[in-house]
């Protein structure tokens, strides 16, 4: 006879996910990917702020700055003059002097924010983004794509007229709240009758976030189709994902469908003097006001 031995069960202790109270004192956020520090989003923030910020660091990433020329030029010089890289993000212009402050330091680059349906680079633009090439400036191509409002044909013929300007294009499928969804919906019809059931033929409804999110089956397929022709062009595709705003930090999902989410590696620096130099080691710095993390 088998002798039965009793179990003693303890309850199991579910312990509570961590959760990082990182610096917001200098008014930036920091775009990170996968958890990781990726850009420095210095858009609406004085330029004291970041001075002052990057005398009181040890070590630092890339900056981003989308905002128009006449505040985004004397922020991307000061970063210049620290030894530190710039992604300039542009709508329709840029002028030759901002392509040769970006220069001045490598890893510098240009990102064109775009949407699929409405969306035509300039050809004084691809002029100054060929010149930018010149001075290896490297250029990309941010692309809200909606399947629905924009034939694949269509977005093949404006892609194969930037080939020779951008090296990654960055592709993001928005996620459409549901109240945005209804409102955009006589507008999407007007645009082109029968839009609103094709939505709802590559859109799925996410109950949960009263959202509409992209099927994964033509996720999938759509990126399958957009890598095979970049490709083919030395372009490399990158895709996004959702974003997650915080006071103080911008997480980004990888999906697993990108090398680099954000259509650059991240480069880390440690300062030398008074300038940044560029370095392998993760940046650690705490906030010296507040005490908190800044990066990681």
């Amino acid at each position: 006879m088998i002798e039965r031995t009793s179990i003693l069960r303890e309850p199991i202790k579910i312990r509570k996910a961590i959760v990082r109270d990182f610096c917001s004192c200098w008014g930036m956020k920091v775009l990170s990917v996968d958890g990781l520090p990726h850009l420095l989003i210095a858009d609406g923030v004085p330029d004291i702020n970041i001075g002052g910020f990057l005398n009181s660091v040890d070590d630092c990433i890339g900056f981003y700055i989308s905002e128009d020329e006449e505040v985004g030029m004397s922020k991307v010089r000061m970063l210049a003059g620290f030894g530190l890289p710039v992604m300039y993000g542009i709508r329709d212009c840029i002028s030759m002097e901002m392509v040769e402050t970006l220069s001045i330091v490598a890893h510098s680059s240009i990102q064109i924010n775009a949407n699929s349906d409405s969306w035509v680079i300039p050809w004084e633009l691809r002029e100054t983004l060929a010149y930018a090439k010149d001075y290896k400036v490297s250029s990309m191509l941010n692309l809200e794509y909606l399947p629905h409002l924009t034939k694949r044909l269509d977005l093949y013929e404006n892609l194969e007229k930037v080939r020779n300007i951008v090296k990654h294009v960055v592709v993001h499928f928005p996620v459409v709240p549901d109240d945005e969804f209804n409102q955009k919906k006589p507008t999407w019809e007007d645009e082109c009758q029968g839009s609103v059931a094709l939505f709802k033929h590559y859109y799925m409804p996410d109950v949960p976030s009263r959202s509409w999110v992209i099927k994964p089956r033509y996720q999938q397929e759509l990126i399958s189709e957009l890598r095979e022709f970049l490709s083919l062009r030395k372009i490399t595709l990158e895709v996004v994902g959702d974003q997650l705003v915080t006071e103080a930090r911008v997480k980004t999902a990888d999906q697993g469908y990108s090398k680099y989410p954000m259509g650059m590696r991240s480069f880390f620096y440690t300062k030398e003097g008074v300038n940044f130099v560029q370095t392998n080691d993760y940046p650690t710095s705490v906030c010296s006001k507040c005490g908190k993390s800044i990066f990681m």
